[in-house]
């Protein structure tokens, strides 16, 4: 709720509301907000991104588990293959799409072992461990700012410490924070219809 772009992706329809929940968040800790067995809360900013590998629009949310003091503050949520991003997800009835395929499903509960991409275009079938380090290569030969800042590399390399048993949402992590190292572009963004 804290992050600097939340005033800007804040459509008019959703400011009070947006508002209304960055006031109930600062009321909060971030040893409260993280604590595992607390209740994910958020709200829509009335914003997407546009996914640069599919073009989907993505709804943009914020979330008081999702903390500016760590990392970007901000995340592409990976419902599928993450607690904390599935039950988010459940709650607020927004897609969840297995990208990893597991034996088990994703039914009842995020799948986070590796397994093969699906779901994924043409990285499909790419066994998840390599299927990341290609996403990756992929992404950074888009930049259209040249190439990857050093604070961009140096976030890549620390962010796998954290997640690294997830290995999606570190992809995912790594990924926003190139994105956000390039300073997204504002195309890449759409108000809702």
């Amino acid at each position: 709720p804290e992050h600097p772009l939340v005033q800007q992706l804040t459509t008019p329809g959703q400011k009070a509301e947006v508002e209304g929940y960055k006031a109930q968040a600062a009321r909060q800790s971030d040893i409260e907000r993280e604590a595992a067995d607390r209740e994910k809360t958020g709200v829509f900013t009335g914003s997407y991104a546009i996914n640069p590998v599919n073009q989907a629009r993505i709804p943009i949310w914020i979330a008081d588990y999702i903390l500016m003091s760590y990392g970007t503050g901000a995340i592409m949520a990976v419902p599928a293959h993450d607690e904390r991003d599935f039950a988010f997800a459940k709650k607020y009835d927004l897609p969840i799409v297995e990208v990893i395929a597991s034996d088990v499903g994703i039914a009842d509960a995020a799948y986070s072992g590796e397994g093969r991409m699906i779901n994924s275009a043409q990285f499909d079938g790419m066994a998840s461990t390599d299927g990341k380090v290609v996403l990756i290569a992929t992404w950074a030969s888009w930049n259209p700012a040249g190439p990857i800042s050093p604070s961009a590399r140096f976030f890549a390399t620390e962010v796998r410490q954290p997640f690294g048993s997830d290995p999606m949402r570190c992809t995912v992590l790594i990924l926003l924070a190139i994105v956000v190292a390039w300073r997204m572009k504002p195309k890449n963004l759409v108000e809702e219809d």
